[in-house]
């Protein structure tokens, strides 16, 4: 189940009036995406009531243990990177070898990732498909979890600096942080 589906169905959830307030709180690509889901919902008759949830996210795990999600990785490090859109993960990688947008790519088959690779042209999205392909066969789990902590680390720093919550601009890269975080563990 999506991050979006969960979302949608915990919202369902909440009094019309709190719904609301969470959702206008949103940025818009994420309210659109989930009022058409809060309204399929209601078109297909889906019961209220947490107890249901709870079953459906269980039976859920249990039929997703194979999936291909990343290995070992926490939660909200995984509902965070799914939260995040193509031009905003673009943007943090701007300036990263595509070695690292590989990396990140190959990491697990997120909602932006067609549309993260497809706003790459010619040579450059050749090569991202070639690295993304050999990274898919040998990438070990931790630089996997080390290259992904810092893109939502990365992440988190564009929309805090964005919403001029901090001043500075201090930007390290992917890979070095990386580095240090592998060579910590």
């Amino acid at each position: 189940m999506t991050a979006y589906k969960k979302a949608a169905l915990s919202l369902r959830e909440l009094a019309a009036r709190d719904r609301e307030w969470l959702l206008k709180r949103l940025p818009n690509t994420h309210q659109v995406e989930l009022r058409k889901m809060l309204a399929e919902l209601d078109e297909i008759g889906i019961p209220k009531g947490q107890r249901w949830l709870s079953e459906l996210e269980s039976e859920e795990a249990k039929n997703n243990e194979d999936e291909e999600s990343p290995p070992n990785l926490d939660a909200n490090l995984v509902d965070s990177l799914t939260t995040a859109e193509a031009k905003q993960i673009k943007r943090v990688l701007a300036k990263e070898p595509d070695a690292v947008v590989a990396i990140i790519l190959a990491g697990g088959e997120w909602p932006w990732s067609r549309d993260l690779l497809s706003s790459y042209k010619g040579l450059r999205r050749q090569r991202l498909e070639t690295l993304r392909q050999q990274r898919e066969q040998d990438l070990p789990d931790k630089v996997l979890e080390s290259v992904l902590r810092a893109l939502d680390r990365r992440l988190s720093w564009e929309l805090t600096t964005a919403r001029g919550g901090l001043n500075g601009t201090r930007r390290d890269s992917l890979i070095g942080k990386t580095r240090t975080l592998v060579w910590r563990k």
